[in-house]
């Protein structure tokens, strides 16, 4: 069994010549079935043994599983050589989310983009830096707009007070079609994205009450009205019991929350709530060219279990 190094013993000046002889021992033992571009992308490889808290074992077997399944991900005949700048900076990056398999998968994608003569010319060193750089979340994000084609993020705007009175207080309810940890990440994730050029916000609308009471009429044509819905908006029509499969809009963001929606509101009474007032602000998330470019590189058919699941009720 392997012995995990005592980082604490090793002199810094020790630790060259240690990833030297690991350098020299794998080359010409372990990664001679790989072949020899694996060689070549090995030896790219910069060991900071003091923050990884790894064996030199567990570290060699995750490089050889990473090198051989990235370059088993292009057809033989179109296998070239990988520009140098990119495969020793994601080489030296990948070794840090190992254990992220979501951005771990990104990092082979593009990798094995850029040695495939079909790819080659739209990968740019610069998704490198993004890459290195996001969260599990930043990838959900991508994946789920890669595979959907936008995201739209909704916040309901409730205001509540006396009808006699010209001051009223206003509660907002967030939501998007996804699961996550916080608001306050969604909003560092998606404004890094934006930042970066990977996503842009294009539009930004708002539906005052009617209009979206007719909306969700119009939607529960076909489903059954959840109780907290027809006391908040009113909606008497019957409905019919009919499954729809009909593709998220920000309307089922609004149903799919149900149960949250009534957390927020059960403290106030409906008498209170001034409708009148209320209104839906709706932002659509968009993939840049750019971002375009950078998902063809990083994501590919593999990539789909890991598509994060719709929120439901």
């Amino acid at each position: 069994m392997s012995k995990k190094i005592d980082i604490s013993i090793i002199p810094d000046n020790a630790l060259t010549e240690l990833s030297g002889k690991f350098y020299d021992d794998i080359a010409h033992k372990s990664l001679i079935q790989i072949g020899d571009m694996s060689e070549s992308l090995m030896k790219l490889v910069f060991l900071p043994f003091k923050c990884l808290g790894m064996t030199v074992d567990e570290l060699e077997m995750k490089y050889k599983s990473f090198i051989e399944k990235t370059i088993n991900k292009v057809p033989q005949n179109k296998l070239v050589e990988p520009d140098p700048i990119i495969a020793k900076q994601i080489l030296d990056n990948v070794k840090f989310v190992f254990s992220e398999n979501i951005l771990v998968e990104m990092f082979s994608n593009l990798l094995a983009s850029d040695m495939n003569i079909d790819s080659k010319n739209i990968v740019h060193p610069s998704f490198v830096e993004i890459l290195s750089q996001m969260n599990s979340l930043d990838a959900q994000i991508i994946l789920y707009m890669h595979y959907y084609g936008c995201l739209f993020e909704s916040t309901l705007h409730f205001f509540i007070g006396p009808r006699n009175d010209v001051i009223a207080h206003e509660r907002t309810f967030f939501d998007i079609p996804i699961d996550v940890p916080s608001i306050r990440q969604w909003y560092l994730s998606s404004n890094f994205l934006e930042k970066n050029g990977i996503i842009e916000s294009s539009f930004e609308r708002k539906i005052r009450y009617k209009k979206f009471r007719k909306y969700l009429k119009k939607y529960y044509e076909y489903n059954t009205i959840p109780k907290t819905i027809k006391r908040i908006f009113s909606i008497n029509k019957k409905a019919k019991k009919v499954k729809t499969h009909s593709k998220l809009t920000s309307i089922q963001l609004l149903i799919n929350s149900c149960d949250e929606l009534t957390d927020l509101l059960q403290s106030i009474k409906i008498k209170d709530l001034r409708m009148e007032m209320f209104y839906e602000q709706c932002k659509g998330f968009f993939f840049t060219p750019y971002g375009s470019f950078f998902r063809m590189c990083c994501i590919n058919q593999e990539s789909e279990k890991y598509i994060p699941k719709l929120k439901q009720n």
